[in-house]
């Protein structure tokens, strides 16, 4: 069930009370429901997204659940926030798609107050799973399910960065301290 995929993933943002988290690339705002409902107190949550397309989609499901999300259109490479804006990042189901993909961990971190947890996830084949003669069709059709998760681009050291897999070990979760 993709509720419960989701729920994994928002649980290592660890939120408490009175934060502010900022959702890069919500999409249609499958997560924000799932964000607010995890602590059930006063969180401020913000998004960002390139599209407008996808805002007014995100915008459409908040109404729905009575929630209040500040929607910015911006791209991730140049963030529409300040410096240590937020306590918390979460990015899902995008980030192989980004065009400078080290520039956006940068930004990320550069919006993330220090010791704010950040966490990247996307769709990706785990290197230690056997792959069946579906997944290896998959691959063939969607070659970024067989890009490596981007570790190397993360300017932390590599025991820093706890990295999860989850989805039936088809999407990675990585999770680290801005420092």
């Amino acid at each position: 069930d993709a509720t419960r995929e989701r729920h994994k993933l928002i649980e290592h943002l660890n939120l408490d009370a009175d934060q502010c988290v900022l959702e890069v690339g919500p999409g249609t705002g499958r997560n924000i429901p799932l964000i607010a409902r995890q602590v059930r107190a006063n969180v401020r949550i913000l998004t960002v997204d390139i599209s407008a397309e996808m805002l007014k989609q995100c915008r459409h499901r908040i109404r729905k659940v009575q929630l209040s999300v500040d929607l910015l259109e911006g791209n991730v490479s140049r963030l529409p926030l300040a410096t240590h804006a937020v306590d918390r990042v979460l990015h899902f189901g995008g980030f192989s798609q980004f065009g400078d993909k080290s520039q956006a961990i940068r930004e990320m971190m550069r919006v993330a107050k220090p010791g704010a947890t950040i966490v990247i996830s996307d769709k990706c084949i785990s290197p230690q799973r056997h792959w069946s003669w579906g997944q290896k069709l998959r691959a063939k059709l969607f070659p970024h399910l067989v890009t490596e998760p981007p570790l190397a681009m993360i300017p932390l050291p590599p025991q820093q960065i706890e990295i999860n897999w989850f989805w039936n070990e088809m999407a990675y979760i990585l999770c680290f301290r801005n420092p």
